[in-house]
């Protein structure tokens, strides 16, 4: 019975996977303002972390843990940067991607932050994100999953085009036809909070031995608990 049931959850986590991977991807390259694409982008991000589930085993769920764990990092990287973004006239955040074609001009340092943070989501290499993607695919080539393997890899290409798309209008939009920002002032501790992640984003994988070896402790151990 318990084979059964395994093969019962495999296929439901393979189906819910690739379907926030569709949705979620597809989705996100139609939006036009921040939240909504990062909205779909957990979408699909989800999609990733199913997939580490799809095989039921120690390295397929360490896979996904680390995955959450990273993700959760780009994602608190970028919350607090556009968290400080402001409108020039009214303070008013912004909404728009095209919106962020002057904040290059603006700030500089903010800028290549945020880009470092989205490089992170896409998985580009050497950023904290691709450790997670790549993990996940691992997983599922062990355990001889090519087909989702191959999806995974095929939709982590189509999530690179809309995050790319944005850092086109950070480093590469028309600054003459967009709005100037004002970026509120930072207060000392958002500051230091703001450095901290981004630069713990940028150089975890100096860090990767040891990130690895807890998370995949802290994976064996929950197992044990349940």
């Amino acid at each position: 019975m318990i084979p059964y049931l395994s093969y019962i959850f495999i296929f439901l986590f393979s189906v819910c996977a690739i379907l926030s991977l569709i949705f979620g991807s597809i989705g996100a390259l139609y939006q036009t303002k921040i939240k909504r694409l990062l909205a779909f982008s957990a979408i699909a991000n989800l999609g990733y972390i199913l997939l580490g589930l799809c095989n039921l085993s120690v390295f397929g769920l360490f896979a996904s843990i680390y995955y959450f764990f990273l993700y959760s990092l780009s994602i608190i990287q970028i919350f607090s940067i556009l968290l400080v973004i402001r409108h020039y006239s009214s303070y008013a955040k912004i909404k728009n991607l095209v919106e962020f074609s002057s904040l290059n001009h603006a700030n500089f340092g903010l800028s290549f932050l945020l880009v470092l943070g989205l490089l992170s989501l896409a998985g580009i290499p050497p950023m904290a994100g691709f450790f997670g993607k790549i993990f996940i695919f691992f997983s599922l080539i062990a355990e001889g999953q090519y087909f989702l393997a191959l999806c995974a890899v095929l939709f982590s290409l189509i999530t690179c085009v809309y995050y790319i798309r944005l850092i086109r209008f950070l480093w590469f939009g028309d600054t003459g036809i967009a709005f100037i920002y004002f970026l509120v002032p930072l207060t000392e501790v958002q500051a230091y909070f703001v450095a901290f992640i981004s630069l713990f984003n940028i150089f975890l994988f100096i860090f990767q031995g040891v990130a690895i070896s807890f998370f995949y402790e802290f994976t064996v151990l929950l197992i044990e608990c349940l």
